[in-house]
């Protein structure tokens, strides 16, 4: 079974101010991950500015986890993404 979390719906930018909803907090991820065995995730969005890649590497390295890029903003971001992210573990 492949598990897809949704770390940011919508682009801080084009929320009403009065409905800003929070990223997804990753920091108990990897912990969760080393508990259970054999889950792939997909982390949706969660390739933004805000990135933290110390975060991104710790997750990736606790188990089976993609990432994708439909929010990757900025001048040669896949090249700077494969800087912490495997090839393999980015989708499109």
């Amino acid at each position: 079974m492949i598990v897809q979390l949704a770390v940011l719906m919508e682009d801080a930018r084009m929320m009403h101010p009065l409905l800003r909803v929070p990223s997804v907090d990753l920091q108990p991820l990897a912990k969760v991950l080393a508990q259970v065995a054999g889950i792939k995730i997909v982390l949706l969005n969660a390739l933004t500015t805000a990135n933290r890649p110390d975060l991104l590497s710790r997750i990736l390295e606790a188990g089976e986890v993609y990432v994708e890029i439909a929010m990757l903003e900025g001048l040669a971001g896949i090249e700077n993404c494969l800087k912490n992210i495997p090839m393999e573990r980015l989708l499109f």
